[in-house]
């Protein structure tokens, strides 16, 4: 399959998931393989495409970073023209590390004596991500991945990053998909470093499946298998609306929700601030119905959360 030039642009701006993992960064918050927190971030690995492909992506740059603050190594748009539609997005953060090496230049705030001691020590690595119209508040913000974590070998080079994967939420992959996002990346390093990368190991897949219509109002039942609270089900009401940008959005009670659709599936997650995080799938039946499952976790993660399964039918006013 032939990449055009925007694709790879999509690809180099991921690979700034990675930019400062040599020293300083590798994964992991309130979703599985990516970061989360209170502000939706983060997916597990269902929303991971089953098959996707691996493609490693020459980009040999590197990046200065200064041991003991925190570095904004970008911040702020970037645009792309017809770019293609994509299921998922992520990176194998170990297999990028090993195309990564860091040099400690000559002069360097950290002695002998230090660099031995720091050689151990975490660094962490912060990503931010928003729309377009979110670029100027991106790194307070935006929906964050991370902190990831990699940790150095005597030799002051990378060896280990823990999750050692990293994927877009359905949301973010969404916010992709319009050809504008806001992205800040972020670096907690101990070392004054230049961080070099060669090559970014990137699995994606292609949606190329047309856009069902799943706008409107849909109705039925639900119904919850919980952990530290009961079970829960009944009646449900959710209206699907397509966003001025392409990507897809609805609401349920207080709760919000955001994704893109590929087809007859649209991946989502969002849930109430401050109270829970939720990310599913809503798939089109062929015989009109749709079927939705969730599974839902509470801010922080851990204390309550479950499996939700929902039977739905078009709203259609008589």
């Amino acid at each position: 399959m032939k990449f055009n030039s925007n694709v790879i642009l999509l690809v180099i701006c991921a690979f700034l998931f990675t930019v400062s993992c040599g020293s300083s960064g590798g994964g992991g918050n309130a979703g599985g393989e990516t970061g989360g927190g209170d502000n939706g971030g983060g997916s597990d690995s269902d929303n991971v495409n089953e098959d996707p492909m691996h493609i490693s992506v020459p980009v040999n740059t590197s990046v200065t970073v200064k041991g003991g603050e925190s570095t904004t190594v970008i911040s702020g748009s970037y645009g792309m023209i017809n770019v293609v539609k994509l299921k998922s997005l992520g990176i194998d953060l170990m297999e990028t590390l090993k195309s990564v090496s860091v040099t400690i230049p000559p002069g360097s705030s950290a002695t002998t004596s230090q660099h031995s001691a720091q050689t151990s020590t975490a660094s962490l690595l912060f990503i931010r991500i928003a729309g377009e119209a979110g670029a100027g508040t991106v790194c307070q913000d935006g929906t964050l991945y991370g902190p990831f974590t990699v940790m150095n070998n005597e030799q002051s080079q990378p060896a280990s990053v823990q999750p050692e994967k990293a994927s877009l939420n359905p949301s973010e992959v969404g916010i992709i998909n319009t050809g504008s996002f806001a992205m800040c990346i972020q670096v907690e390093s101990p070392l004054d470093a230049v961080i070099n990368v060669n090559n970014v190991a990137v699995e994606m897949s292609i949606c190329e499946e047309a856009p069902a219509d799943i706008v409107g109002t849909w109705t039925g039942t639900y119904s919850c298998t919980n952990f530290g609270t009961g079970n829960d089900g009944g009646p449900i009401a959710l209206t699907i609306s397509q966003n001025k940008d392409g990507s897809y959005h609805y609401e349920d009670g207080s709760a919000v929700y955001n994704g893109h659709l590929c087809g007859n599936v649209f991946k989502f997650n969002g849930g109430v601030s401050g109270l829970y995080t939720e990310s599913g799938t809503f798939v089109l039946n062929s015989d009109g119905t749709a079927s939705k499952t969730s599974t839902w976790n509470s801010i922080p993660p851990g204390v309550t959360g479950g499996n939700c399964t929902d039977a739905l039918h078009k709203y259609v006013v008589e």
